[in-house]
């Protein structure tokens, strides 16, 4: 009984290896009857499948890339802007000092001009080097000074002319033809070594008391651009006011 049921165990578990041996078998024959058949397709599938994908990534990388030389070639446009606009800063500053120190130095020079006392100009001292011509009240008579002019940085001459008539009263000489509506005068060239002349026409006044005889007129120089600067007047020079015509 007991060797009846062995065999029979063993005949079983033959059947069962045989069955197994055989599904394996059949299942290898199918997957590579699969493989055969559907592997084409599969892989075509894949391949459509994949490579939009790959594109769009391939694609995705450019445009990053583009973006990143795009982003640098900002970053380079945006610090050369700032390097120029730091070097015009740092110009216009540099200007401005300049212009500053030449605004001071000019400021300087002014004060120095100011405040420097050698006389502008000096009337010859030999009253013979000048002239005033005679005539009557009212008249217009001929003067010449004789001068040493030393700078030329005052300006323009104030000029008034007064003369001392023979009843020893002061007038003022009139309309001279050399001196404007402000009382200026013509400023003659710089030269200290030279003596210059200048000849021009006044009118002796008429109706303030002027009489007849021995007169002394003189000329008085100032300069408003030198204030500090004492005026210069001439010698007294001698001429004659001469009596009216007789009508």
């Amino acid at each position: 009984m007991k060797e009846q049921t062995k065999a029979s165990w063993t005949a079983g578990l033959f059947a069962f290896v045989r069955n197994v041996a055989a599904f394996v078998t059949a299942a290898g024959i199918i997957w590579v009857a699969g493989q055969n058949i559907l592997g084409p397709a599969v892989d075509a599938w894949l391949r459509d499948f994949v490579a939009p994908l790959q594109a769009q990534i391939e694609d995705n990388a450019e445009a990053i890339q583009e973006d990143r030389a795009a982003r640098r070639q900002e970053a380079r446009i945006t610090q050369d802007l700032r390097d120029a606009m730091a070097s015009i800063a740092a110009t216009q500053s540099k200007m401005a000092e300049t212009l500053s120190g030449a605004v001071n130095r000019l400021s300087d020079l002014e004060e120095v001009r100011k405040k420097r006392a050698d006389p502008v100009m000096r009337f010859a001292a030999n009253r013979s080097a000048h002239f005033i011509g005679n005539g009557p009240a009212g008249g217009v008579v001929e003067v010449t000074w004789s001068v040493f002019k030393m700078r030329d940085d005052c300006g323009r001459p104030t000029v008034e002319l007064y003369f001392r008539n023979g009843g020893g009263r002061v007038h003022r000489f009139r309309n001279a033809s050399a001196i404007d509506a402000e009382g200026r005068g013509i400023g003659l060239p710089a030269n200290p070594m030279e003596r210059q002349s200048i000849t021009y026409t006044v009118e002796i006044p008429g109706n303030d008391g002027v009489m007849p005889g021995r007169a002394y007129g003189w000329n008085r120089v100032s300069y408003r651009a030198c204030p500090h600067i004492p005026p210069e007047t001439s010698p007294e020079v001698p001429f004659l006011i001469l009596p009216p015509a007789d009508p």
